[in-house]
């Protein structure tokens, strides 16, 4: 939670308190389960009667007020309920804009990082690539390398796709924290640099008119490890910042995915080959599953990757042969992967205006998008 402070702490404790009448309670932000349970009726019907649609849009809603508690809080409750179906659509909307965008396809190469763990295959990034008529570049600590060196290379290769014209995807897989991809210990503010040295080198070579700009939004990071999505958010933080430090403005953020959602451990099995849950579910969905698509794109992530990682954690109940829900068995085992879109300027006033944000409180040009 990115929210701190009296107030806060205030709103969660009455939204939960007040839960018991609901016909005059604030909206629950305390936990998921009393979020869910109090805004069925405030949802479009268009997402209400789409089951998955609804679980997957959901946790995305609760954790942009949960960021923008206490703006929300000072909200009219009818404000509220009128604002939590608006920021569902507004997500949705979000969504359907980037659904096409490719994150492996023919014309967007890959660069990878990979956890110097023996078991884990560089054929796992490079066979895919392969496949989809792209080319991968991936870097993992062998013999006679240090972990400072692999550090460096991957970052350089990392502000290089930012400089280029071409898109490109770059996935990172091993362990990580908060605020470092901890395989390497590359802290999130050098991966913030370079993504930014790299967007200034890109604005450079095109010659530009007008203020330098900061513009990644060809590019796509997928971070497959432990607390992705806090590290997702923490890097997209460091990248405005790096901006503002260096006197640039920020016209888009990359694509973010993440394998583990916020507070979540990603899980991984090893055996005979180190393979984590995430992106073997990319693997067995678009690789090893025949025919595979032209592309893999993010509307596939947020569709079928996402409804294949729900299973982790969770069981399903059956009417008949078809699956209407799902239970929870094992809290420790969720992941529940998510994407986080960058807006554009136009974008976050509106998303200001289904806040109510002031023009003082602080909105990353970014959405949770499920």
């Amino acid at each position: 939670m990115r929210v701190s402070g009296l107030l806060f702490a205030a709103w969660l404790l009455v939204g939960s308190a007040a839960a018991n009448d609901p016909a005059d309670a604030p909206i629950p932000l305390a936990s998921f389960e009393a979020f869910q349970a109090a805004i069925g009726d405030f949802l479009p019907d268009a997402i209400k009667d789409d089951r998955r649609l609804s679980r997957q849009i959901t946790p995305s809603v609760r954790w942009t007020l949960v960021d923008h508690a206490e703006a929300f809080g000072r909200l009219p409750l009818d404000r509220q309920r009128r604002s939590i179906g608006d920021l569902a659509a507004f997500i949705v909307d979000a969504r359907r804009k980037h659904a096409a965008t490719s994150v492996i396809g023919p014309g967007r190469p890959i660069t990878a990082l990979l956890d110097p763990d023996p078991g884990l295959d560089p054929k796992q990034i490079t066979a895919l690539a392969t496949a989809y008529r792209t080319k991968a570049d991936v870097f993992k600590r062998h013999d006679g390398q240090t972990l400072a060196d692999v550090s460096e290379a991957f970052l350089g290769a990392m502000a290089g796709r930012a400089a280029a014209e071409e898109p490109a995807t770059v996935v990172v897989v091993g362990h990580g924290l908060p605020k470092e991809i901890q395989s390497y210990g590359i802290p999130v503010g050098r991966v913030a640099s370079a993504v930014v040295d790299g967007a200034i080198r890109r604005w450079q070579a095109g010659r530009a008119q007008g203020r330098v700009a900061v513009d990644l939004s060809h590019v796509v990071l997928l971070f497959d490890d432990c607390f992705s999505g806090d590290f997702c958010l923490n890097l997209a933080r460091g990248i405005r910042r790096e901006a503002e430090d260096r006197g640039v403005g920020l016209r888009s953020l990359p694509v973010l995915i993440a394998g583990a959602n916020r507070d979540r451990y990603g899980f991984v099995n090893i055996g005979e080959k180190f393979v984590t849950h995430y992106w073997e579910s990319v693997i067995e969905l678009y690789f090893v599953r025949k025919p595979h698509p032209a592309a893999v794109t993010l509307g596939d992530f947020q569709g079928n990757v996402d409804n294949f990682m729900y299973g982790y954690g969770r069981a399903p109940v059956f009417e008949g042969s078809r699956i209407v829900s799902y239970r929870l068995v094992d809290p420790d085992l969720v992941q529940d992967p998510v994407c986080f879109l960058p807006l554009s300027a136009d974008e976050v006033e509106r998303l200001r205006s289904i806040l109510g944000l002031a023009e003082q409180d602080d909105l990353l040009p970014l959405i949770d998008a499920g």
